[in-house]
Formats: C-alpha cells, sequence, structure tokens
C-alpha cells in the first residue's frame, strides 16, 4: 500500500529540508521557500483550518488561480485531515454553487475579491459555507476572513500546542479522501471525481521511483491547480523533492528563460499551437530557404515513421537534414525555453 501523500511530504521535507521547495514571484521579484518553511507554512494554515473547527474528513473548496497561496491552502487542507475541492477561477457563479454544495464543503478559499463577490452572489446557495478565506485582501468581520488571519491564529494555536497538526496527522490512512475533482460537466451535471491518498500516494511513489527527477531538477508550472494532471504533478514534486516555479500565461515565455526549468507540463493543445506555428512558418518560406525547410521537414517525417515502425533514424539525408536545419532551429527554441529543459511533459 501506497504511503499517504502527507507522508511522503514529511519524508521529503525531511531529506530535503533547507533545498529550494518552491519558487514565485513577489512584487515582481522571484522569491523562494526551503522545504522546511514551506512546511512551517503549511502546518500554520492546518492549525487555522482546526481552529476554525475542520474535522477530519471535511471538503475545503479552493477557487482561484494556481499560486503560492493555493499551494498553502491545499497543504493546510490536507495537513488537517480535510480533502481539496478544486473549483477553476473560471468557474460561473453558478457552477461554483454547485460544486460547493454537492461536495458539502464547509470552507472556500478564495483568491481574491471577485472571487469572494462570485461567492456573496451565491451565499444561500451554500449553506454547508462556514467561512471565506480570501488570499488577497481583507475579511469582512463575518463571513470573510483573510488567509493572514487564520495564519495568525494558526500560529497562536501551534504555540499553545506544538503537536496539534501531527496529532491530526496521525489520523490519517490511506483509503481518506484527499482530493475532489470535478468533470467539466459537458455531458450533464459534473461529477466529483473522488482521489484518495492511495491514488495520489501511487502516482508520486511510481514518479519517483522511475528515478528520472531529483532535487536538481526544477519544474515550471503554470497549468491550473484546478486539473487533475496539476495535481499529479505536484504530487510528483512531493515525492521527487525537486523546485516547483509557479508561473502564468502571461508571463510563461519570461518566466522560462529566467527561471531555466527543466521540466515543463502542459496540455496537448499548447504543445499543437506550437508545432503549427513552426512547421507553417518553415511551409510557407520562399526561396532556397524555403525549399531546404521544407525538404528537412520532409526527411523529418520520415524518420519519425521509421521510429514508430520500430526503426531508428539514420542515413545522409538525415545527417543532412539535423546539420544544415534541425540543429540550428533546435538551438534557437533550447535557448528561448532557458537551456536547460529535459522534459516537455504532455496530459
Amino acid at each position: 500500500m501506497a504511503r499517504t501523500l502527507t507522508k511522503i511530504f514529511r519524508d521529503t521535507v525531511a531529506t530535503r529540508g533547507g533545498r529550494s521547495a518552491v519558487q514565485f514571484r513577489e512584487q515582481g521579484t522571484w522569491r523562494s521557500l526551503s522545504w522546511l518553511e514551506l512546511a512551517a507554512k503549511g502546518d500554520i494554515v492546518a492549525a487555522g483550518l482546526i481552529g476554525l473547527g475542520i474535522e477530519k474528513g471535511d471538503r475545503i473548496s479552493i477557487l482561484g488561480n494556481t499560486c503560492l497561496e493555493w499551494i498553502l491552502a491545499d497543504l493546510g487542507v490536507m495537513m488537517s485531515g480535510a480533502a481539496t475541492v478544486t473549483i477553476y477561477q473560471s468557474n460561473t457563479a453558478s457552477e461554483c454553487a454547485y460544486i460547493i454544495s454537492n461536495s458539502e464543503s464547509t470552507i472556500v478559499f478564495a483568491e481574491d475579491q471577485e472571487q469572494v463577490d462570485k461567492l456573496k452572489s451565491i451565499r444561500d446557495d451554500i449553506p454547508s459555507v462556514q467561512k471565506v478565506i480570501v488570499f488577497t485582501g481583507k475579511g469582512d468581520g463575518e463571513w470573510v476572513v483573510s488567509l493572514d488571519e487564520v495564519m495568525a491564529q494558526g500560529e497562536a494555536a501551534l504555540a499553545a500546542d506544538a503537536n496539534l497538526v501531527t496529532k491530526r496527522e496521525e489520523l490519517i490512512t490511506s483509503d481518506d479522501l484527499i482530493c475532489l475533482i470535478y468533470t467539466s460537466g459537458t455531458t450533464g451535471l459534473p461529477k466529483g471525481v473522488v482521489l484518495t491518498h492511495e491514488n495520489m500516494g501511487y502516482e508520486a511513489e511510481s514518479v519517483e521511483n522511475v528515478r528520472i527527477l531529483s532535487e536538481e531538477d526544477v519544474q515550471l508550472l503554470f497549468l491550473p491547480l484546478a486539473h487533475v494532471f496539476a495535481q499529479v504533478l505536484k504530487a510528483a514534486w512531493i515525492a521527487t523533492g525537486h523546485q516547483l516555479a509557479l508561473t502564468s500565461m502571461d508571463t510563461l515565455l519570461d518566466d522560462m528563460v529566467e527561471v531555466r526549468p527543466t521540466l515543463m507540463a502542459s496540455v496537448p493543445r499548447l504543445f499543437e499551437k506550437v508545432y503549427t506555428g513552426v512547421v507553417g512558418k518553415v511551409r510557407s518560406a520562399t526561396g532556397l530557404k524555403g525549399a531546404l525547410g521544407n525538404w528537412a521537414l520532409d526527411v523529418g517525417d520520415e524518420m519519425a515513421q521509421r521510429c514508430i515502425d520500430g526503426g531508428t533514424p539514420g542515413g545522409l539525408k538525415w545527417s543532412l537534414a539535423k546539420r544544415l536545419v534541425f540543429s540550428k532551429n533546435a538551438a534557437t527554441l533550447d535557448e528561448k525555453f532557458g537551456g536547460r529543459l529535459r522534459f516537455f511533459v504532455s496530459g
């Protein structure tokens, strides 16, 4: 049986300690937290949630884009023995109401005031929600509290009982729910997909056991953590102890050069757009350069088919195509990707 993701996280913290765990932008400047610092903040959030009455097995929704606060909230939920319910920031108010109500979430983390306003507009439809915790901004003194307030309460709780979170973690088993992710609902009402610690622990340990990632790797993550693929990437990060750099589509290209990742994952559509753009530019070129580029692409297609058929690329045409075209373009792309990229993962 796989370890719980909580246990995997603690094991990584014990072995990686002072190494950088997560990198993020703060007022335009890159900052980082070590594994020990990340764990300490996660403990504080967990203690704050326990202070708000969260029990093992409760559901807590997170509504927002990928950011450091999302990670901290998720860790706090996990350490408190509760389960994360993921919601896209782009979901409509009615969609949020359905997911929150159906999952019986008692607390909702919201990214900003825009999301808080969305939740306030559906308050009558989500009676199970006792508190909304906003990442940025202030509370309203009643239903909405800030993450800073919750963390301040968590620090006070840990000062009174240093083992508060540890005692809760000891109750977590592999069969317990860790995450609830809802389908898109294109063929009917969205359905909550149940993921247990066993499920995510298996994913995490599988990546760890392949041993293709190490603490030296840097993953650049822009995918929404509301998506199951990003949750798997998060589990892999926790298990292998590499560094996670958080970005967005708006700054992705610049951040690739600055962060110089070794690993990046995306959905197929992005890779299709990059491929179509590069190939389209070559196919539309004219003159000698266009003729050479089109010839090289045809050779590449031939070699790709050879690989599909179980062979290996080779021969004079392949050598010439690599030397005259592919090597030059590869160097340019490599530079734009930061110069260290080892894995582009599609899922």
